[in-house]
């Protein structure tokens, strides 16, 4: 399965649903911050979250956290690595510019496709980015995964 952008199998995933229903109740759709993530309801689901922050230097983005649901899925810890060398697959530079967009524009972006590229192309994976904020500054995106086999 090719890598994927807004399609309605992603937007409509109930998981993901649920996630943006918790995101809108805390922040009535508005940027959530890192305070947000201590809430109850998020904390409930930190386990399917990753967190990238733009490097401005690199010109990439590095990972700032990687949920355990998604470490086991992918069989590795990315937490500090720098997207282009943690992800050595075709779409990289499209997933880079869909989390470059959803930070610098402030809006959610829908992505999916499979993991393929770790041999596992049977686990399908469905996301919803969108961007973060800590303090005034947004230069990360929060990304909510499920993992489908």
């Amino acid at each position: 399965m090719p890598f994927r952008r807004d399609m309605p199998r992603t937007i409509n995933h109930p998981d993901i649903l649920a996630f943006i229903a918790v995101c809108d109740k805390l922040k009535d759709g508005n940027i959530l911050s890192e305070q947000d993530l201590r809430s109850v309801e998020i904390l409930a689901m930190i386990d399917s979250i990753f967190i990238l922050k733009w490097d401005e230097n690199e010109g990439d983005f590095q990972y700032r956290y990687w949920g355990t649901s998604v470490a086991n899925a992918y069989g590795l810890d990315l937490t500090g690595k720098h997207l282009r060398k943690g992800h050595p697959h075709a779409f990289t530079e499209k997933f880079i510019e869909a989390h470059y967009e959803a930070m610098t524009q402030k809006k959610r972006v829908f992505l999916g496709g499979s993991l393929d590229w770790r041999q596992k192309d049977h686990r399908t994976w469905d996301q919803v980015t969108m961007p973060l904020a800590r303090g005034d500054k947004v230069d990360e995106t929060l990304s909510y995964i499920r993992f489908n086999i």
